[in-house]
């Protein structure tokens, strides 16, 4: 277990290589694929990676604005909030999507590499954020560990496959 905060350099280290490692596991899956519901309840591939980037996205304006600012669905239960953001994306062409988060995860990480140690692991740094919430955990939440849970279910969705043929 790590006693000291990450820097500012190993947040991006983390989030560079765990996404790296989200994009291989997506790169595994066949390409006439991507677009086929049930990898998670009836989202594809594609709808996972459109709601990634909307997280990616949320944390990229949090960091411009030095502010908790973001969409108004941040205050609906998680279930909705992901409803709509699938509703939002679903009819979007799968390379739209793909495009869309490259740039949104780019730009993510060009922000974060414009913070500084104190932005990322101390409180009061970010308007509206509540006193007992670090930016580094908002951002982990939202990056390499989202990206984890995602891998796992599409590991499993792979697997789930590759048994069947």
């Amino acid at each position: 277990m790590r006693d000291e905060p990450l820097t500012v350099l190993e947040m991006v280290d983390l989030i560079e290589e765990t996404y790296g490692s989200w994009l291989q596991l997506l790169e595994s899956a066949p390409a006439d694929q991507w677009e086929a519901p049930g990898v998670s309840g009836n989202w594809s591939l594609k709808d996972i990676i459109a709601h990634i980037a909307w997280h990616e996205e949320q944390m990229a304006k949090v960091i411009a604005s030095r502010a908790l600012v973001g969409s108004d669905w941040w205050n609906l239960p998680t279930d909705e909030r992901n409803a709509n953001i699938y509703a939002a994306t679903k009819d979007a062409p799968l390379e739209s999507v793909i495009a869309d988060a490259r740039a949104v995860h780019e730009d993510l990480v060009r922000r974060i590499r414009e913070l500084n140690g104190n932005e990322l692991n101390e409180t009061g740094h970010f308007a509206g954020m509540p006193d007992d919430w670090l930016f580094s955990d908002i951002l982990a939440q939202n990056t390499f560990e989202h990206y984890g849970d995602h891998a796992a279910t599409v590991a499993r969705w792979l697997a789930d496959r590759e048994h069947r043929a």
